[in-house]
């Protein structure tokens, strides 16, 4: 049998100092020799050995102001026996981790990984595992959170996180810009974390995020509350709802357009609208009643033809008209080929008229000219008469004498052997394009004579009949 060598320093303890109860209780018998600890020590592998023989009454003698010291054990190699110390736990009294989230604990954490309210947390567990880029879902407060990468909860910020979390975590942390720009989109974290959904306001600014998703939402949206049911457009780029003047690119299937949208509500504008004008003072602009859009060039509102600037929409009144139509008329002076405008009125639902192209270019001139509603609220004739009875059952025909004619009126004659049956009401029309100083003669664009040129007209031409009187939003 091999030596243990055993060192017995015993602490100096008073004379009346005995062992406590639990401690003998836990104690094993003390041994009566040397052999004895050793046979001790083996069995428990950790002992506090009390002294034996001589060595217990020098204890007994030693001051009681001794540094309590333990003895060293050596097992049969020579190493030390773990002894118990003083800066081991030895139970859950001392500072344990009970508190600590265990592994199959999943909620929310504190800095330190310690179980705590959603008001005190720092992060969320799943499974003892720290949710780094991830969703998770809180059934307390019945709401969706998002960790960043360093497993902090996010908070009071939009974030661009994956779509959901079959694409989080590592994949989204090592993802190239491209990959999640495909697979992400963009939230908002409100102050306590939770995901927002609906309509979010900061300041004067709105956004709305999907009722289930979370998502921004950008485009048109049919919104329906209070204020009743309107459409509403949150941008491409920035998700904010639209408020004023917007233009729309079509970049994403929308028709293109200026649109207006109430300051308040962000309700699209439809109808007349008065804006400014950029020069300090107003413009009546027209928004198309199904799409909103701005409109321009000629158009048909409540039953009248109305003209919008083709870069400003703004409605323009009798005297920019009439020049865009004497500048489409003068434009075909010397013009003999008379098809030219015969063939065009037909293309638009006309018939051919075997008596000549005078109505063809008169009708030509104002769709030229871009006002095509102007001219019978956009019908295609090559008849004089058709003209004069149109105008005549409107109201807006005027009879030879009675009336001054203005530039942009249409001179109609009728002369009974040239009808093209019998009974029509006319049988020439040319173009208005002004009245000499004394109101004697009244200079006209027309077809005649094989050619187009401006003609010389006196205002008691014995075949004039009238002048029928387009509406130049006057």
């Amino acid at each position: 049998m091999n030596k243990t060598v055993c060192k017995l320093v015993v602490c100096a303890l008073a004379a009346a100092t005995v062992a406590s109860p639990a401690a003998a209780q836990a104690a094993p018998e003390e041994p009566t020799d040397i052999e004895s600890v050793q046979a001790v020590a083996t069995d428990t592998q950790q002992a506090i050995v009390p002294a034996t023989g001589e060595a217990a009454e020098d204890a007994l003698s030693a001051e009681s102001t001794e540094e309590p010291t333990q003895i060293e054990v050596l097992a049969d190699d020579g190493e030390d026996l773990p002894v118990a110390g003083d800066d081991e736990p030895t139970g859950p009294g001392d500072d344990s981790d009970e508190d600590v989230a265990g592994p199959d604990y999943t909620g929310w954490v504190d800095e330190d990984g310690v179980p705590c309210t959603v008001a005190d947390a720092a992060g969320w567990v799943d499974e003892g595992v720290s949710a780094r880029s991830k969703f998770f879902y809180d059934a307390g407060t019945n709401a969706w959170y998002w960790t960043e990468a360093d497993g902090s909860v996010s908070r009071n910020h939009d974030a661009f996180v994956p779509l959901d979390n079959s694409v989080a975590g590592a994949a989204w942390e090592t993802a190239t810009d491209e990959w999640r720009s495909a697979n992400g989109k963009w939230v908002r974290l409100g102050a306590d974390g939770a995901m927002v959904k609906g309509v979010s306001t900061i300041g004067d600014d709105q956004w709305y995020f999907d009722e289930v998703t979370g998502a921004m939402q950008y485009g048109f949206r049919l919104v329906t509350d209070d204020d009743g049911a309107r459409w509403v457009f949150y941008d491409y780029i920035t998700g904010k709802m639209a408020r004023g003047e917007k233009v729309i690119d079509g970049s994403h299937g929308d028709e293109s357009g200026w649109m207006y949208f109430d300051p308040e509500t962000g309700g699209a504008t439809y109808g007349w609208f008065e804006l400014p004008d950029g020069d300090g003072g107003t413009k009546w602009v027209y928004y198309d009643e199904v799409t909103g859009r701005m409109r321009y060039g000629s158009v048909m509102v409540d039953g009248k033809p109305y003209f919008l600037d083709l870069v400003t929409g703004a409605r323009q009144g009798r005297e920019a008209m009439v020049s865009r139509l004497l500048a489409a008329c003068a434009s075909q002076n010397g013009i003999t080929d008379g098809y030219r405008y015969q063939n065009a009125a037909i293309d638009a639902g006309s018939t051919f008229n075997y008596m000549g192209p005078c109505t063809a270019y008169v009708w030509w001139c104002f769709n030229e000219a871009g006002l095509k509603y102007q001219f019978m609220d956009g019908a295609a004739t090559t008849y004089p008469h058709d003209v004069r009875d149109w105008y005549t059952a409107r109201g807006a025909f005027r009879e030879k004498g009675s009336y001054t004619p203005q530039p942009g009126d249409i001179w109609i004659t009728d002369n009974p052997g040239g009808r093209p049956f019998a009974g029509a009401s006319a049988t020439h029309a040319g173009i208005v394009d002004h009245v000499s100083s004394d109101g004697v003669y009244i200079y006209c664009w027309e077809h005649v004579n094989g050619y187009v040129h401006l003609v010389t007209e006196r205002y008691d031409h014995g075949t004039l009949v009238g002048y029928a009187c387009p509406f130049y939003n006057s």
